[in-house]
């Protein structure tokens, strides 16, 4: 009994990435203060630090940004070409000495369902993508962050993740 529903969860789950695929909405703005927070707990790339405050995030700044990933990340790519369309990505505003960045956390939506096949745990974590924040180890190139700066309007940095010692 204890297995079915196991399964049963795991379908349900991966039946929800199926649909926030299919909604068109590849972005999602976290508002939750203890997820934002969360996002910045990579445990394979660097994330900003000496973060004081977290902040609302517009749809405008949203769909700035989103007009400048492709380049600015292809460019951090150094060669190999990223599908920007391939990608979840979730938003996070925050400050560092009263200064306001956004924080861009993505993750590949092709490798979200391998994990989520074979690992109950990322299931449930990429099930709830649009709230709950995403956080793998390894992964390199499937899995970066955003650094942008919204006094200059740009984005300050590309960070991907390395890999990990069991990819």
């Amino acid at each position: 009994m204890y297995k079915k529903v196991l399964a049963m969860v795991g379908v349900l789950l991966l039946s929800g990435l199926v649909f926030a695929e299919e909604s068109g909405k590849d972005y999602s703005i976290i508002l939750d203060e203890r997820e934002k927070k969360l996002v910045f707990e990579q445990c394979s790339r660097m994330t900003p630090t000496f973060r004081s405050n977290y902040r609302d995030l517009s749809n405008e700044v949203v769909e700035k940004i989103e007009q400048m990933l492709p380049d600015a990340v292809n460019k951090a790519a150094k060669g190999k070409s990223v599908n920007i369309d391939d990608y979840y990505r979730q938003y996070v505003a925050f400050e560092i000495l009263r200064r306001e960045f956004v924080y861009v956390n993505a993750f590949n939506k092709a490798d979200v369902m391998r994990r989520a096949k074979g690992q109950p745990a990322y299931g449930e974590q990429f099930g709830n993508w649009e709230s709950k924040a995403v956080n793998v180890c390894g992964g390199e190139m499937a899995y970066w962050g955003v650094i942008y700066d919204n006094e200059t309007e740009t984005i300050a940095e590309v960070l991907f993740n390395t890999r990990a010692k069991t990819d």
